[in-house]
């Protein structure tokens, strides 16, 4: 066994099934940057060569040694309360419910549960500046299909929380393909998923891109099917006021039956999940005055649509 130790500076974790498929919802991403410590371990099996001895007191080896490699094994540190890294890295919803979640809750019975690991780390040395949308290049590690593990220590304090969770373990025949996600450039400088799907018996990736790692998100996120046909537009039927509901339509004021998520310029922690917009639109509330950017996607920021309204004072 072999130890890869490495601290990413954003971790982000994507909810899978039992045969390693995305799982689009509205509570199946995680994204942090608490994370302490990965502690990746290649398993493999080992076997002694197989010899015989002939009538003339040679020995023949008739099968060779062997050291062949299994699985991967991860062991995660992550600083603070974060409710939605446990119920992704355990199975163990959160105290509160998913919907609602107040804090971490420690259970018995926790079913089997899946999920992806994505890590960035920097590479300081690489010139991505041919792009003009790129500003650093990272080194990106994919471990596509991973059962869940079991809480290990927990640490109360003086300083604060940290919890580990240990038994992360690979599954064979991932379902990942090429991903939900942007996570590179094409030579036309749009984002884009992996170019090359990835095969059912890769257990992980690491490869160099330009594309810039997600921002970090409060709690769970949603996730959205790439393949959907992507938006066309977004409109504001009605202005409202501070603390009042504005109401936003999609695709010119059709009835959309597809999930989408509406977010507020580039903040991730300021959205909305909608599983589908009716023709007389959807209702977002503005707490304070001032003009804003509405964005919508129904792929994981594949494509965006976008506009912008004033939000007057309230009256």
């Amino acid at each position: 066994m072999k130890d890869l130790v490495a601290k990413f500076p954003v971790m982000r974790l994507t909810k899978v099934d039992a045969c390693g498929r995305p799982v689009y919802g509205q509570y199946s991403v995680a994204v942090t940057k608490n994370q302490a410590s990965n502690s990746i371990t290649t398993n493999s099996t080992e076997t002694d060569a197989t010899t015989v001895t002939d009538g003339d007191g040679r020995t023949i080896t008739l099968f060779p040694a062997s050291n062949e490699y299994e699985s991967l094994s991860s062991e995660i540190v992550n600083n603070g309360l974060d409710t939605a890294i446990q119920y992704l890295l355990t199975g163990m919803e959160p105290y509160g419910g998913l919907a609602n979640p107040k804090g971490i809750a420690i259970k018995r019975d926790t079913p089997d549960t899946y999920f992806a690991f994505e890590g960035w780390l920097r590479t300081p040395s690489a010139d991505v500046c041919d792009n003009p949308l790129a500003t650093e290049a990272y080194m990106y590690c994919l471990i596509p299909f991973i059962k869940r593990g079991s809480l290990g220590d927990l640490s109360l304090g003086p300083d604060p929380l940290q919890t580990t969770f240990t038994g992360l373990a690979t599954q064979k025949n991932n379902r990942w393909g090429g991903g939900p996600y942007p996570v590179q450039y094409d030579e036309n400088g749009d984002a884009i998923r992996l170019d090359v799907d990835l095969s059912k018996s890769e257990d992980a990736i690491i490869i160099e891109t330009a594309f810039a790692p997600p921002k970090e998100i409060n709690g769970l996120y949603p996730l959205l099917d790439p393949d959907t046909t992507p938006l066309t537009s977004i409109e504001v039927a009605t202005v409202g006021e501070a603390e009042s509901p504005t109401t936003i339509t999609v695709d010119k004021a059709t009835e959309y039956n597809n999930p989408i998520v509406l977010q507020i310029g580039d903040n991730m922690n300021a959205f909305k999940y909608y599983k589908k917009v009716p023709a007389a639109g959807v209702q977002y509330t503005f707490d304070i005055a001032g003009k804003y950017t509405i964005r919508a996607t129904n792929n994981n920021g594949l494509t965006f649509v976008e506009t912008q309204v004033t939000i007057p004072k309230k009256s």
